[in-house]
Formats: C-alpha cells, sequence, structure tokens
C-alpha cells in the first residue's frame, strides 16, 4: 500500500503533482506513473479520482480537466497560461515539482487528517 505523502514525495517512481486553476476554484491533483487513476481534490475539500483510461496519459487527463478535448501539448499553453500550475513529472529533480508537492501534499495530508473514516480514498494501491 502507499499512503498519499509516499505518491506526492516520489518515493515509489514517478509522480505527477500539481494544481489547476479553474473557474469554480482550484483543483488539486497527485498521479503517481502505473496507476490506474488520478488523486483530485477540490478547493471546497471534496476528494475524488478519475481513472485514467486505456492509452491515455495523465497529463492528457489533466488537460481534459482543464478544458475539453485539449490535445496534449496544450498543457504547456496552460502552463504559461497559468490555468496549470505545476504540471510536471516527478524525477527526483525538478524543482518545479520541489516546489508544488508540498504544498499539494499539504492540502491532501490535511484532508487525511480530518477525513477519519473516509481517509481511505487517499490510500492507492501499488
Amino acid at each position: 500500500m502507499m499512503s498519499s505523502k509516499d505518491l506526492l514525495v516520489g518515493s515509489n517512481g514517478s509522480v505527477l503533482v500539481g494544481r489547476l486553476r479553474r473557474p469554480a476554484g482550484l483543483e488539486y491533483f497527485a498521479y503517481a506513473k502505473g496507476k490506474q487513476s488520478i488523486l483530485i481534490r477540490k478547493d471546497d475539500g471534496q476528494i475524488f479520482s478519475i481513472e485514467v483510461s486505456h492509452g491515455s496519459s495523465p497529463i492528457e487527463v489533466i488537460a481534459n480537466l482543464a478544458a475539453s478535448e485539449a490535445p496534449l501539448e496544450a498543457i504547456e499553453n496552460m502552463r504559461r497560461e497559468g490555468v496549470v500550475e505545476g504540471a510536471v513529472q516527478y524525477l527526483g529533480e525538478d524543482s518545479f515539482v520541489g516546489e508544488w508537492a508540498p504544498l499539494v501534499q499539504t492540502v491532501i495530508e490535511k484532508a487525511v487528517s480530518v477525513g477519519g473514516a473516509n481517509n481511505e480514498v487517499l490510500v492507492l494501491e501499488i
């Protein structure tokens, strides 16, 4: 089993973390390479996961969250425009991830601490 903390600090391989700025508010996300779903926490506190469809990359899932039917290359444009913040793959030395991972981790870990019995949604199996 892997906790959200493990997921976000990249202790088990490549991790994608960051946040989306959407009209309804911020959405924080986390994804570990090889997982079947991406973890999302909305600004209002709602936590859920989205399945990564066969053949699609997690970055496509994120891009589609920010703008429907957005092509893969649109993620960089969104990042430059400030729509997507911190959408980067963790490879152990990317300073951009280093900047955002603690923020995302804090938000999700805080949800774990107040979630009680419902915190199982934040635990992903390897």
